[in-house]
């Protein structure tokens, strides 16, 4: 072990596996009442926040660099999360659901790369 490696600040760095782009940004996710239960049990990233909605959805809140591991993290829950901010990510992970369901709209259609229509 490093003895002054402090693995806090090395999280706050990145989300997941990955790091990110940039300094920390913030990113604000409203998750549905059927995963909001998930969000809430599963601590993210250390500067995660949640906020619970009338609803039963909640928003969760981070500060973390721009990564692609966001994307598809975001993405993984399909209709079920929403991102409020920023409107770069927004764009992305619309971008890459899109490029999803073209992929699956019939057996060869696999995309290539990460924008809807590239094809092999």
């Amino acid at each position: 072990p490093l003895p002054d490696f402090d693995v806090r600040a090395y999280c706050r760095g990145r989300f997941r596996w990955f790091p990110g782009e940039g300094k920390p940004i913030r990113v604000r996710v409203r998750f549905s009442p059927q995963k909001a239960g998930f969000i809430r049990r599963m601590r993210h990233h250390p500067t995660q926040t949640l906020t619970e909605e009338i609803d039963g959805s909640v928003v969760w809140e981070v500060r973390v660099p721009f990564c692609e591991d966001l994307v598809h993290w975001i993405v993984g829950y399909g209709p079920h999360a929403a991102v409020i901010e920023p409107e770069e990510l927004r764009r992305k992970v619309s971008e890459w659901a899109r490029g999803a369901a073209e992929a699956n709209m019939s057996p060869e259609g696999a995309t290539v790369g990460a924008y809807p229509g590239q094809r092999r």
